[in-house]
Protein backbone atom coordinates (compact mmCIF):
# COMPACT_ATOMS: atom_id res chain seq x y z
CA UNK A 1 0.00 0.00 0.00
CA UNK A 2 2.99 1.98 0.83
CA UNK A 3 4.69 1.47 -2.39
CA UNK A 4 1.47 2.77 -4.43
CA UNK A 5 1.42 5.90 -2.67
CA UNK A 6 4.93 6.59 -3.49
CA UNK A 7 3.88 5.37 -7.31
CA UNK A 8 1.26 7.62 -7.21
CA UNK A 9 2.72 10.66 -5.63
CA UNK A 10 5.92 10.41 -8.45
CA UNK A 11 3.10 9.71 -11.45
CA UNK A 12 1.56 13.65 -9.83
CA UNK A 13 4.76 15.15 -9.35
CA UNK A 14 5.26 14.04 -13.29
CA UNK A 15 1.77 15.12 -14.70
CA UNK A 16 2.65 18.63 -13.06
CA UNK A 17 5.81 18.68 -14.81
CA UNK A 18 4.24 18.12 -17.65
CA UNK A 19 1.39 20.44 -17.17
CA UNK A 20 3.86 23.28 -16.64
CA UNK A 21 5.86 22.75 -19.67
CA UNK A 22 2.58 22.58 -22.04
CA UNK A 23 1.88 25.60 -20.44
CA UNK A 24 5.35 27.31 -20.87
CA UNK A 25 5.35 26.05 -24.68
CA UNK A 26 1.95 26.77 -25.69
CA UNK A 27 2.40 30.55 -24.34
CA UNK A 28 -0.82 30.08 -22.52
CA UNK A 29 0.68 30.91 -18.91
CA UNK A 30 2.99 34.43 -18.96
CA UNK A 31 6.34 34.04 -17.56
CA UNK A 32 8.95 36.75 -16.68
CA UNK A 33 11.58 33.86 -16.20
CA UNK A 34 11.64 30.97 -18.21
CA UNK A 35 14.94 29.73 -17.19
CA UNK A 36 14.03 28.91 -13.48
CA UNK A 37 10.14 27.52 -14.96
CA UNK A 38 12.64 25.18 -16.79
CA UNK A 39 14.44 24.40 -13.75
CA UNK A 40 11.25 23.73 -11.87
CA UNK A 41 9.93 20.94 -14.44
CA UNK A 42 13.31 19.05 -14.18
CA UNK A 43 13.66 19.36 -11.22
CA UNK A 44 9.63 17.84 -10.72
CA UNK A 45 10.87 14.88 -12.96
CA UNK A 46 13.90 14.16 -11.46
CA UNK A 47 11.94 14.24 -7.61
CA UNK A 48 9.07 11.55 -9.93
CA UNK A 49 12.77 9.37 -11.08
CA UNK A 50 13.99 9.56 -8.14
CA UNK A 51 10.97 8.08 -5.71
CA UNK A 52 10.58 5.25 -8.46
CA UNK A 53 14.28 4.33 -8.10
CA UNK A 54 14.07 4.06 -4.39
CA UNK A 55 11.00 1.69 -4.79
CA UNK A 56 13.37 -0.66 -7.14
CA UNK A 57 16.31 -0.47 -5.01
CA UNK A 58 14.32 -2.00 -1.62
CA UNK A 59 14.19 -5.56 -0.98
CA UNK A 60 11.21 -7.57 0.09
CA UNK A 61 8.82 -5.65 -2.46
CA UNK A 62 6.67 -7.69 -4.76
CA UNK A 63 8.19 -7.75 -8.23
CA UNK A 64 4.68 -6.52 -9.63
CA UNK A 65 5.42 -3.34 -7.73
CA UNK A 66 8.72 -3.45 -8.91
CA UNK A 67 8.23 -3.78 -12.51
CA UNK A 68 5.48 -1.15 -12.36
CA UNK A 69 8.24 1.36 -10.76
CA UNK A 70 10.76 0.50 -13.47
CA UNK A 71 8.35 1.07 -16.26
CA UNK A 72 7.40 4.37 -14.56
CA UNK A 73 10.78 5.47 -14.36
CA UNK A 74 11.82 4.15 -18.08
CA UNK A 75 8.66 6.44 -19.00
CA UNK A 76 9.71 9.36 -17.50
CA UNK A 77 13.55 9.29 -18.32
CA UNK A 78 12.41 8.85 -22.10
CA UNK A 79 10.19 11.88 -21.24
CA UNK A 80 13.20 13.56 -19.81
CA UNK A 81 15.73 13.06 -22.82
CA UNK A 82 13.15 14.48 -25.54
CA UNK A 83 12.18 17.55 -23.98
CA UNK A 84 15.59 18.69 -22.46
CA UNK A 85 17.91 17.02 -24.88
CA UNK A 86 16.33 16.46 -28.25
CA UNK A 87 14.11 19.27 -28.60
CA UNK A 88 15.15 22.27 -26.65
Amino acid sequence: MKHSRIQGASLLIFLASALLEISMRRGSTPFDNEPLMLGISLGLTLVAIAMNVSIIRKFGIPQKTKKVSQWLSIIITLYAFVLYIISP
